[in-house]
């Protein structure tokens, strides 16, 4: 499944990314704006099983270059953030 944002993040910028899936809607949010999602989500990750291919910064797909950039945070949550929490987590706060 895809959530098509349709949107490129400038280069030479940091940017506050955030992914959340709550029942089968899944939202992307940059600096703390919704800008796609998808109400179609077949699969919560629980569901997936084993992988072996977790990376970040890389494709499961040979070929495809790797992410040129820096990542500053990376965290999990169990459960989906509201709107509001992803911009209080954008912002430093605890939640």
């Amino acid at each position: 499944m895809v959530v098509d944002c349709r949107w490129a993040l400038p280069r030479a910028s940091w940017f506050h990314i955030a992914v959340t899936l709550s029942g089968s809607l899944c939202t992307v949010y940059v600096n703390g704006a919704a800008v796609g999602s998808n109400t179609g989500m077949m699969l919560t990750p629980a569901q997936i099983g084993h992988t072996d291919q977790n990376w970040i910064g890389r494709s499961q797909r040979d070929g495809e270059p790797y992410f040129s950039g820096s990542l500053d945070d990376f965290r999990i949550y169990h459960g989906a953030l509201s709107a509001s929490q992803v911009t209080a987590v954008m912002n430093g706060q605890s939640i």
